[in-house]
């Protein structure tokens, strides 16, 4: 994998947002590394939704929600469109979060090959929380035919994923590359446990150590976020979602962004 004395690691934390504004936010860390070439950098993203949301995948036909009945229960929820692919998930109870790079190793491997590396640090992550089932991400073992039987990502099971040790999906992410860049996002859903930290502060915090761990970095220190990544943002919300009304600069601006250090 990479050279950890030459990656940049930067730990990106958004309490909670839109549907449209995470979107976007993802969209705009792959575009702004993606021009970044002489820097190999890894941003991981935690964030959440300020209200319930369906997010689809890039792909998936809308009418597809209109034939759910969780969808005909109650008020209907925001709905955004991701740049990635797979089936709708309802995001309301989850945390989400986000690898993006512009890193030449990790590029120089297959699709399946750093999606399985990615989730190896989700699963270290979700182990600190709960018990997992064996896991099955292999870059053989990733058929994504399990899509078929559902409109529903969580009700879908394929070798990328990780299950609890009941078996029931509770992590689950998709993958983009274009020239240059790899953004590979998704969401947990994670268990109520008592007398342990907020769930979310534990994963947020044992996915950082995982990522940080694996490359060897030592310690962490906070810095402010730059008005590049919010210019790139405010761009391609625009393009993502026209309809919706520009927002302030809460997404990127209003970060904790944590730097990694050798």
């Amino acid at each position: 994998m990479s050279n950890a004395s030459t990656l940049q690691l930067y730990f990106l934390n958004h309490e909670s947002a839109s549907g449209v504004e995470n979107m976007a936010a993802d969209e705009a860390l792959l575009e702004t590394l993606r021009e970044v070439t002489e820097t190999p950098l890894l941003v991981v993203r935690t964030y959440q939704w300020q209200t319930p949301t369906w997010s689809l995948g890039v792909n998936q036909k809308l009418k597809s929600l209109g034939e759910l009945d969780i969808f005909l229960m109650g008020p209907t929820p925001q709905i955004v469109r991701r740049p990635t692919g797979g089936r709708a998930i309802l995001h309301d109870r989850d945390i989400s979060f986000a690898f993006v790079t512009n890193d030449s190793t990790l590029l120089s491997l297959s699709l399946k090959e750093s999606y399985c590396h990615f989730t190896q640090f989700l699963k270290e992550a979700l182990s600190v929380l709960t018990p997992l089932a064996t896991d099955h991400c292999t870059a053989e073992n990733t058929s994504n035919s399990g899509y078929t039987r559902s409109n529903l990502c969580f009700e879908t099971q394929t070798p990328g994923d990780l299950l609890d040790a009941a078996g029931n999906k509770i992590c689950g992410s998709a993958q983009l590359r274009r020239a240059g860049g790899i953004l590979q996002h998704g969401a947990a859903f994670l268990p109520e446990l008592p007398n342990t930290v907020a769930p979310v502060t534990t994963f947020r915090n044992a996915l950082y150590k995982a990522v940080a761990s694996h490359y060897k970095v030592k310690t962490l220190s906070f810095i402010e976020d730059s008005d590049t990544l919010y210019q790139r943002f405010q761009t391609l919300k625009a393009q993502l979602l026209p309809s919706y009304e520009s927002a302030s600069r809460d997404i990127l601006s209003k970060a904790s962004i944590t730097s990694g250090s050798q």
